[in-house]
């Protein structure tokens, strides 16, 4: 069923089955860097960093599933993959049913 799909994409992309992705928050600054170039990396990341007392992460759990999977149908699937192993795994498995 599509919860234990999502469950299991969400172990691989988590490192929660040691075959994960790998890394914290420097060495994805540092990818994004070598792709993007410092100056999108900084961007972005301050806005990850931004004050207000709730993650990007937490922010995103409260937008509407459809709006999340119509802004990640347009994007590389490395892109997803990461997104939906920051949300919680409901949130993540209702956006992923919604995905074109």
């Amino acid at each position: 069923d599509l919860i234990s799909v999502a469950s299991e994409f969400l172990a691989q992309v988590t490192g929660d089955d040691d075959s994960g992705v790998k890394g914290g928050f420097e060495q994805a600054r540092n990818l994004v860097s070598h792709f993007k170039g410092d100056e999108n990396a900084t961007k972005l990341f301050d806005t990850i960093d931004a004050p207000g007392g709730r993650s990007v992460w937490e922010k995103l759990e409260t937008i509407d599933d459809e709006a999340i999977a119509g802004y990640l149908g347009k994007q590389n699937a490395q892109t997803v993959a990461v997104v939906l192993s920051k949300l919680d795994l409901d949130k993540a498995s209702a956006v992923l049913a919604k995905l074109p």
